[in-house]
């Protein structure tokens, strides 16, 4: 007499295996997506940066012009 509880129906390893799958893209997924954020967080602080340069450039620039029209 054949034990059937002991082997897995092949219904339930398709099953399964679609499940594993769909966990496994899902955990691809979430790992891009903090990639993502963590490469966006990185680009807003660069463009900060770039702004807070090209404002510091701009007063140095008028305070040159300044500095050049009352000397000259």
């Amino acid at each position: 007499m054949m034990d059937s509880g002991s082997q897995a129906n092949p219904d339930d390893k398709i099953r399964f295996s679609r499940v594993w799958l769909y966990e496994r893209e899902s955990a691809k997924r979430d790992a891009r997506e903090e990639q993502t954020i963590s490469i966006s967080r990185k680009a807003l602080r660069s463009s900060y940066w770039a702004n807070a340069i090209a404002i510091a450039a701009t007063i140095i620039a008028i305070i040159a012009i300044v500095i050049d029209k009352s000397s000259g």
